[in-house]
Formats: C-alpha cells, structure tokens, sequence
C-alpha cells in the first residue's frame, strides 16, 4: 500500500508498506530522505549496491537515481524536501541505525501516518540533526562484477555533450544488448532512458537557476527545442516556460 501524506511546495512526505518494489528507475528533482522502519534487500544508487534491513537511512541528493529491491514485507517513508526546507548543507548519507535510535525514529515517523500536514518539518528538522550529530554505522556499497557505474558517471559528467548508445558502447567496450540488459538491471531504465531523464533534470536545475528554456534546453544536451519541450512537459507536468 502506498500513501501520499502531504504535499507542498518545499516537502512531500509518502509511506508504503508491503508494496511491490519498483521495476522502474525513481529520481526525484529534490532531496530525498528514506527511512526504512522494516526492511530487507537492497537499492541501486547510481550504479552502486546497497543492502539494507530495518532501521536503514538514506539520504540522496536531487538527481540521484535509484532502484529499490525490497522483500515484500518492507515498510517505507521517503520525505522529499528542497533547500528551504532545511537551510543548511545536506551530505549524501546510507548509514544503519543503532538499535535505540531505530526504536526513537520509528515512533517519531509513525507520528507522520496522523499528523504529516502539521509536524512534517519538524520530523525531518529533528531527524537530519540526528544524522548529522551522531556517527552511525555507515552502509558499504557492495562491488559488482557487473558494475556499470563508471559508464554512470560518465553519463552524468557528460549530459551536454552527445550521448550516442553506440559510442558509449564502444568507449567502454560492451557490445549492446549486454550493455542495455545490464544499465537496466541496475538502474531500472534504458540508457537512453537514463540520459533523457538526467538531462531533463539538469534542464529544470538551470531554469529554476534563471537560465532561459532554449539556454537550458541547448547547455543540457538536447538537439533541439521541439523535442525538450515535449519531453519536459511530459515528465513534469508543466512546461519549461512555467
């Protein structure tokens, strides 16, 4: 079951509980806080393998891709929340809560299920200074025989310039088929999936910066107007314009 608690401008607060895992990608344009209060399995981040069980925090900056594998009896709270929300420096953080703190954050989120319009910032006031103050264990990534996170992170150092499936082939030598299989079970998207939806998101970080639409659309990596605007509007409900 998946809920959405509340939602405004600077924060979306949204529970789930033994829902499917998701088969597709999930990025977000802002910050992303997710709080495991039961949990078994692992994320994808960016290429990267997390494993996580119950009491499992992570905090991903905006833009960060990532791919949940969850066994089904999971429960989730992801606080998405802008700069305004908190007015301070946000770190990436994946760390393990200590098994006192797991028991404190619980009942803390838990308030959210009755009470998310009105105490929403404070939980996540209260739960970043909690992160932040304190040395939890952090979660290791697990390497991967398979790993394509040097391709990722070329693609996102990269997004402006031309991103041909053919030449990212060749550069980092994997025929086709391997190379899509692999991105998407990984990442949960295409590679070129993968690069729309990043450059779609570099387009509106420059736009919300002052950047004209045709200025982001060009420094983002789209060849030309007609096809940005379409893509934009179907991934984030509005134009570019707006």
């Amino acid at each position: 079951m998946h809920t959405l608690l509340y939602e405004s401008h600077d924060l979306r607060i949204e529970h789930s509980q033994n829902a499917s895992s998701a088969a597709t990608m999930q990025v977000h344009p802002y910050y992303s806080l997710i709080y495991l209060p039961v949990a078994d399995g692992y994320y994808h981040i960016e290429g990267y393998r997390y494993p996580v069980s119950s009491g499992a925090i992570l905090l991903l900056q905006p833009s960060e891709a990532y791919l949940p594998h969850l066994q089904s009896t999971h429960e989730q709270f992801l606080i998405q929340f802008t700069e305004n929300a908190l007015h301070k420096n946000i770190p990436s953080l994946h760390l393990q809560l200590t098994e006192d703190y797991h028991n404190f954050f619980r009942m803390l989120f838990s308030q959210l299920l009755s009470s998310a319009s009105t105490i929403g910032t404070s939980v996540l006031t209260i739960a970043f200074s909690l992160l932040t103050d304190h040395h939890f264990p952090a979660i290791s990534s697990k390497n991967l025989s398979y790993s394509i996170q040097p391709l990722i992170q070329y693609i996102n150092q990269n997004l402006s310039s031309d991103l041909s499936i053919t030449d990212l082939c060749e550069q980092f030598h994997l025929p086709e088929p391997h190379l899509s299989r692999r991105f998407k079970q990984i990442t949960g998207a295409t590679p070129w999936k993968y690069i729309q939806t990043k450059r779609l998101l570099l387009a509106r970080q420059l736009i919300d910066g002052g950047l004209s639409a045709h200025d982001a659309c060009q420094q983002s990596g789209f060849a030309d107007y007609s096809t940005f605007y379409r893509a934009f509007r179907k991934f984030f409900g509005a134009s570019p314009t707006k």
